[in-house]
């Protein structure tokens, strides 16, 4: 009574057993067509010609051969889902011939076709637990065949009895137990609120956009992005819906994002139609080779109804950033020269071998709490920078603890505040006297190694 097809998903493992319902918990299983309920009907009108008859909405179809049926025949292609777990999809597919399923063979093979999913492997057909044989091109009764770009099953029978249809998924990222193959299909299909998994090492072919309310979860696995020349491409760009203000959170435990080309930041902060930006960094290792590890971007744009950019010297609508417990080595660190930009920094260690560590300027307000500070160049600055449209703004940065040292030591570049800026230390260790910025109620005392630390002045 028609065709019941189930759809196996597993995951490159084996099982040997199942002792509870939890046996399979956590399995993923592809995007496909959300098909509930759908039918497509249709009369052969030519019975030495094809038939075929489809479903729009599911991509569902039956292809009848030439001379299997008669002219006349009303032939009805009926799917309903009659199951959904996260290992497994069934569908019972119904072909009836004149309002009756056939109750013998037919004399030439019907070809069925389904979405599963794309870019799956080992993908494999059984027919009343028979397996069938897989082929490029699915005519000849008992064959299947998959495109994998499509995700499109093809198989050729002409009975009607179960099939199982079996595969491995390779998935890149997930949300909830719904696989998608690359991070970007991932970020795309997200909405806010969402959280996407990454699930194994991706090196990325663009910048990766997001601009929506999500948490990236990167976990132990690795955003690699190439080497993009000179077009200062960033792995990931942050940048607001121009509707609504973004809320983005990236996580990781020991990945993270490695920028092997040059030019190019681990993240850009872009505002769009003056609307905010809330990112939060928590966990993970990162590396520009020859860039920023997060670029606040200097001006916001404006975009019009049809998405082109009509203005690029906005001031920043404001951005709130914050990052701990991460691990940071590259050219440079952080770099924001914006007004409405305040920036928090806890926990995280930064070695960096080019211009700065910390370039704070335009109105910017950073606070480094227990970060290590390693450079050989300079390190903490608080930056006089032009904003547009008020003219020059310092930057404001206050460390409150943490170890600072570079291996530029005369003169000291450790430390550095323009006229007009705030650098003001209230507690650290650092490998060259930092007695110009400590702020009022604290001292410098140098330690039997040469360093100094920055500690309240005791009471006389």
């Amino acid at each position: 009574e028609g065709i019941a097809i189930t759809v196996v998903a597993t995951q490159n493992t084996v099982e040997h057993d199942s002792y509870n319902n939890q046996y399979d918990a956590g399995a993923l299983y592809p995007v496909v067509p959300t098909i509930v309920s759908a039918s497509a009907s249709g009369i052969v009108t030519d019975s030495t010609s094809e038939t075929t008859i489809s479903d729009p909405v599911s991509g569902v179809e039956a292809t009848i051969p030439a001379n299997t049926l008669s002219n006349g025949d009303e032939v009805e292609l009926t799917i309903e889902r009659t199951a959904v777990a996260a290992d497994s999809v069934t569908y019972e597919i119904e072909l009836t011939v004149n309002g009756a399923v056939p109750g013998t063979a037919l004399p030439n093979p019907v070809i069925v076709k389904l979405n599963i999913g794309t870019d799956l492997k080992n993908v494999a057909v059984t027919h009343n637990g028979n397996p069938m044989t897989k082929v490029d091109n699915a005519v000849n009764d008992q064959e299947y065949s998959y495109n994998s770009a499509t995700g499109v099953l093809a198989i050729a029978t002409a009975s009607f009895s179960p099939f199982t249809i079996a595969y491995e998924a390779d998935y890149a990222a997930s949300i909830g137990n719904v696989g998608y193959v690359t991070l970007e299909e991932a970020i795309d299909a997200a909405v806010d609120g969402d959280t996407v998994n990454l699930l194994k090492n991706v090196t990325l072919n663009d910048t990766l956009g997001i601009d929506k309310d999500i948490v990236l979860n990167l976990g132990q696995y690795v955003i690699t992005s190439p080497n993009v020349g000179a077009d200062k491409e960033e792995a990931i760009q942050i940048s607001g819906d121009g509707v609504n203000p973004t809320n983005v959170t990236v996580k990781a435990t020991t990945g993270g994002i490695n920028v092997a080309g040059t030019n190019g930041a681990c993240f850009l902060l872009l505002n769009v139609n003056d609307k905010p930006i809330n990112f939060t960094l928590d966990g993970g290792y990162y590396y520009s080779k020859d860039y920023e590890f997060i670029d606040a971007f200097g001006l916001g744009v404006i975009i019009d109804d049809n998405g082109d950019v009509i203005n690029l010297s906005t001031p920043s609508a404001g951005m709130t950033i914050n990052v701990k417990d991460v691990s940071y080595s590259g050219d440079r660190g952080i770099h924001s020269t914006n007004k409405n930009v305040t920036i928090n920094v806890t926990d995280s260690s930064f070695d960096v071998t080019g211009y700065s560590a910390f370039y704070i300027g335009g109105g910017t307000v950073c606070t480094l709490e227990n970060v290590d500070v390693n450079c050989e160049d300079r390190g903490v600055l608080a930056k006089s920078s032009n904003v547009y449209p008020d003219g020059d703004l310092g930057g404001k940065v206050y460390i409150k603890s943490g170890h600072y040292a570079s291996e530029q030591t005369t003169p000291s570049w450790l430390l550095q505040c323009d006229e007009g800026c705030i650098l003001s230390v209230t507690g650290g260790t650092f490998n060259s006297d930092p007695s110009a910025f400590v702020a009022a109620g604290y001292t410098a005392v140098q330690n039997a190694d040469n360093t100094w630390t920055v500690i309240p002045t005791p009471a006389e």
